[in-house]
C-alpha cells in the first residue's frame, strides 16, 4: 500500500491519457494507477489486446502519439 493517496494531478493525467488511446482505437481493456515501493513512485498501467493484433512496435507508436 502506498504512504500517500494517488496525487489529483496524476489522476488527471490518467484520465486525459486514456481519452487520448480512446480516441486512437487503442481500446484499453484496463488502466491504473499502481505505487511501485522499490521506485517509491506511482506508474500507469494500461491493458490492451493492440499488441497482439498489431505488434508491440505499432502499439508503442500509437502511446506515443498519445503523449
Amino acid at each position: 500500500m502506498a504512504r500517500e493517496a494517488l496525487p489529483e494531478h496524476l489522476i488527471k493525467a490518467g484520465q486525459e491519457l486514456l481519452a487520448s488511446t480512446d480516441a486512437l482505437g487503442m481500446q484499453a481493456q484496463g488502466a491504473m494507477w499502481l505505487y511501485d515501493h522499490v521506485l517509491m513512485d506511482w506508474r500507469f498501467y494500461l491493458v490492451t489486446s493492440l499488441v497482439d493484433t498489431v505488434g508491440r512496435r505499432k502499439t508503442y507508436g500509437l502511446l506515443l502519439d498519445a503523449f
